[in-house]
């Protein structure tokens, strides 16, 4: 909660760096990154996609903002977050009439292998 005035600014400031919008904008969060990137969504409405790698909601999502993706990467051996996190979240956006989608990695423990990395490019191409 301290920190996320500040990441908002942060993000704000890039944007407005970069000449971006929040639909044009996607933010990748590893564990706490993810948290973060998460939570930013239930307080702004900064991205139009946030790709949550072995994270998850501080506390349940309270709202779906209309036009954000939410892509779900979790090792299905994450002794950190436990994985039902990622699909418990994404089944509550979706119920929040959200586009989520949740995707387990067999065998990952809390981090980002080869196959979670082609996860991560497939959910920026599409």
């Amino acid at each position: 909660a301290q920190a996320m005035p500040s990441f908002e600014h942060a993000i704000v400031k890039w944007q407005a760096d970069a000449r971006l919008s929040a639909a044009q904008t996607t933010l990748i969060g590893l564990s706490q990154g993810a948290i973060m990137s998460l939570e930013l969504t239930q307080v702004a409405d900064l991205a139009g996609r946030v790709i949550a790698i072995a994270g998850r909601f501080a506390q349940a999502p309270r709202r779906s903002p209309t036009g954000v993706a939410f892509r779900f990467i979790h090792g299905a051996d994450d002794p950190v977050i436990d994985p039902k996190f990622s699909l418990d979240a994404a089944h509550r956006l979706r119920a929040l009439g959200g586009d989520a989608t949740a995707q387990i990695v067999p065998s990952l423990a809390h981090g980002i292998d080869e196959r979670a990395a082609s996860l991560v490019l497939d959910a920026l191409a599409a």
